[in-house]
């Protein structure tokens, strides 16, 4: 009863003579009456959406009421009478107050299985937001666990891991000659440009950073020494990037050199303060004959 009293107040802020309208009101309910639907929380379950069709209901019910329709008594479904003030659109009008009233309660039941979906869609978000953050947790633990004492090398073969083992062989950035008066990069390694890579733990790792910092990096020109570590810095710094399931690592890289002592401290005291030596102690001659030729003159 209450929500069909409240149906008729709803026309007040879209009428010109609202005082009218108001008397009329209160002569059929009383004082009392319009005060308790005034204030009844009914009126904070009507959604702005269906603010326009209660507005088309409301015409059609104070219509029928101001003029005696024998529509509204009826429960006749012409609604092109001639003594209608306002006519609504057919297609939308009810024929009853009782179908009025059904409607209005329709879309109340609606308005409550949306709040009521809307709720359990929260509640699902924040537990999979806690199962997430447990799950970071465990693979940090993992992480840190796992990592040996020493910086692992940066970059692992992904899809080539052998049985038991979460990563395949290292790869390098590439090949450097290694001179008493300076390095030179020979050769980048094509497999560091191809993706499908990991860390030590397996996991997937973004090498995108280093790819950049290796394209700056001239081809066959030899550095000075000084040269050689302001490139090599940069991949350090990448290296010691760390985030919740990646901790901190070095590049790997290949490497020639004539056997002397010259060369063993350029080693020693240099290129292994930046780069990791790799899978192998250094590349055979043969293939150093095959990269210098290939180095761009």
């Amino acid at each position: 009863m209450l929500i069909t009293l409240f149906v008729l107040l709803l026309l007040f802020r879209h009428t010109q003579d609202k005082a009218e309208i108001s008397e009329m009101v209160e002569s059929f309910l009383g004082k009392p009456g319009v005060v308790a639907i005034q204030d009844h929380p009914v009126k904070s379950l009507i959604h702005p959406r269906m603010q326009e069709r209660l507005d088309d209901i409301m015409v059609e019910l104070i219509n029928c009421r101001l003029e005696n329709d024998p529509a509204c008594a009826n429960n006749a479904t012409d609604s092109s009478s001639s003594t209608l003030v306002v006519k609504p659109e057919p297609d939308r009008a009810p024929s009853s107050i009782e179908e009025a009233m059904q409607e209005v309660e329709d879309m109340r039941k609606e308005l409550v299985r949306a709040k009521e979906e809307l709720a359990e869609r929260d509640e699902t978000v924040a537990e999979a937001q806690e199962d997430l953050e447990k799950l970071n947790e465990q693979i940090q633990k993992v992480v840190e666990a796992s990592v040996p004492g020493a910086p692992p090398i940066c970059t692992y073969d992904g899809g080539g891991a052998r049985a038991g083992k979460p990563r395949g062989a290292s790869i390098s950035i590439g090949t450097f000659l290694l001179e008493p008066d300076g390095i030179t990069l020979l050769a980048t390694n094509p497999r560091f440009f191809e993706g499908g890579i990991v860390d030590w733990n397996g996991l997937v790792y973004d090498n995108s950073e280093a790819v950049k910092a290796l394209l700056t990096w001239p081809l066959g020109v030899k550095l000075t020494l000084t040269q050689f570590e302001v490139l090599a810095k940069e991949f350090v710094r990448i290296g010691d990037i760390e985030t919740a399931t990646h901790k901190k690592c070095r590049f790997g890289a290949l490497w020639y050199m004539e056997l002397n002592e010259a060369n063993q401290r350029i080693f020693d005291r240099i290129f292994l303060e930046y780069f990791y030596k790799g899978a192998r102690e250094r590349i055979s001659e043969e293939s150093f004959d095959r990269l210098r030729t290939k180095v761009p003159k």
